[in-house]
């Protein structure tokens, strides 16, 4: 088995819940839900977490998507989730822009 081919899943677990987060891999890469995870630590340290309801990375587009509680953020808040996404996800939309942050080198 080609664990590498695109549509390949590479993890057995390709959604589950971090920090009362939900974050789905569509492909279950690896490198894609490690990024999550580590996102969604960075949000619960900063007590975040709680703002963000889930996290989708779209395997075939390579770019990560994510879902926000009804209130309106405050601006603040609405950067320091940007820094943390800008810190550990590759490639993802936000407000219609797509960014490209931290890396783990996926292959």
């Amino acid at each position: 088995m080609d664990y590498f081919d695109e549509k390949s899943a590479e993890i057995s677990v390709d959604a589950m819940t971090s920090f009362g987060v939900e974050i789905h891999t569509r492909y279950g890469k690896a490198w894609q839900m490690a990024e999550m995870l580590m996102f969604t630590t960075d949000l619960a340290n900063l007590d975040l977490h709680h703002f963000v309801t889930s996290v989708f990375y779209d395997s075939k587009s390579d770019c990560c998507s994510f879902e926000f509680g009804d209130e309106e953020l405050l601006p603040e808040v609405d950067e320091a989730i940007l820094r943390c996404a800008e810190k550990h996800i590759s490639q993802f939309e936000w407000h219609g822009t797509i960014y490209h942050g931290g890396t783990l080198g996926a292959a």
